[in-house]
């Protein structure tokens, strides 16, 4: 098995270490924009209710925290499931939202930060580990040891509670679980694989130039 040689326990530090730091640029532009959020527009539940702001649907503003863990997924190309606009008496029909789209700008550059933060960590561990350089793919994408059930978690953890009161004290918005679920599989075994290779790469071509 390509996995069973690996120092997993390393990969597994590098592979959350990863995860924080993709999560922190999310967090800092849900700072930034944390206005802006709450104006994003969510449809009706019904075609007889309007669409209405995100704050108006969930009483007030998230946490910044949260908008940031919502960024955070949605960087990933992993859907929000947020209510529709006055869902009510069992109404609720989710609607799969991008928050990095709707704010489009400068906040696009997030998408960009879990692949570069993947091969990043992906190289690293392939350092680290001291991982020959049979399997680079394999090493790079031990990372997933941490970071795809630290994503999965994440999906319940960046929850919001909709009102304080009424029909709608249960509802809450989230990261979509399928669209979840499919990243987690995805991202960190793709970028941290493409990034362990690359390390090798690098090894290679520095041994070439050494024994020129």
């Amino acid at each position: 098995m390509a996995f069973t040689h690996l120092p997993l326990r390393r990969s597994a530090l590098v592979g959350a270490a990863a995860y924080v730091l993709g999560y922190l640029p999310a967090s800092a532009v849900a700072a930034t924009n944390r206005a802006a959020l709450g104006d994003v527009t969510l449809p009706g539940a019904t075609e007889n209710v309007d669409p209405a702001p995100l704050a108006t649907v969930f009483g007030s503003v998230p946490e910044t925290w949260t908008l940031g863990g919502w960024l955070f997924y949605n960087a990933h190309r992993a859907a929000v499931a947020l209510p529709s606009a006055g869902a009510e008496n069992g109404v609720f029909r989710p609607t799969n939202t991008d928050l990095v789209a709707a704010l489009g700008g400068p906040a696009l550059a997030l998408y960009l930060v879990p692949p570069v933060v993947l091969v990043a960590a992906g190289a690293l561990a392939m350092e680290w580990g001291d991982i020959g350089s049979a399997t680079p793919w394999a090493g790079g994408a031990s990372v997933a040891v941490a970071y795809t059930p630290l994503l999965v978690l994440g999906s319940v953890v960046f929850a919001a509670g909709v009102g304080d009161g009424g029909g709608l004290g249960g509802i809450a918005g989230s990261p979509d679980t399928l669209t979840t679920l499919l990243t987690a599989l995805v991202y960190p075994t793709a970028f941290g694989a493409l990034g362990g290779t690359l390390a090798v790469r690098r090894r290679s071509a520095s041994g070439d130039a050494a024994t020129a």
